[in-house]
């Protein structure tokens, strides 16, 4: 059993449009996470665990305290959480350092190409041709 069955096992008859309206997302989103097609972050994962008091460990990899016949006996304990929080933290340092290595990249690509012109800007441009005015009435005339 994988988690997207554990998860609808753990709806039971339960409305998918009300767990998601507990849990603050959209029913579809909660679709696709027990059909298998999108992956919870860890946000939901803790979020499912503290409504349906089960351990963290059993909801991702069917192991641990709770089985499918034990649903709803110990919770997520605190040294579970505090992993899971500090996994999360991690995450969003490497996020950061990524995002700060793309701009550094960028800055050095911008820097090297600083003094290079595209062509497009070495084409001359066509002198605007001065209007000439005519007189509407002339002009009205050599239409006819």
């Amino acid at each position: 059993m994988g988690i997207a069955e554990r998860l609808r096992l753990l709806r039971g008859k339960e409305t998918r449009e009300s767990l998601a309206r507990k849990l603050n997302i959209h029913p579809q989103t909660l679709y696709r996470y027990e059909s298998g097609e999108r992956d919870m972050p860890l946000e939901v994962i803790i979020a499912f665990c503290n409504h349906y008091d089960i351990s963290a460990e059993w909801l991702i990899f069917g192991r641990g305290d709770n089985g499918a016949n034990d649903i709803g006996s110990p919770s997520v304990n605190s040294s579970e959480t505090e992993n899971l929080h500090s996994l999360k933290a991690r995450i969003e340092q490497l996020e950061r350092e990524l995002f700060e290595s793309q701009k550094e990249t960028i800055k050095a690509y911008r820097l090297a190409t600083a003094h290079m012109q595209p062509e497009s800007d070495n084409i001359q441009k066509p002198e605007a041709q001065s209007a000439v005015h005519v007189p509407a009435e002339q002009a009205y005339s050599e239409r006819t």
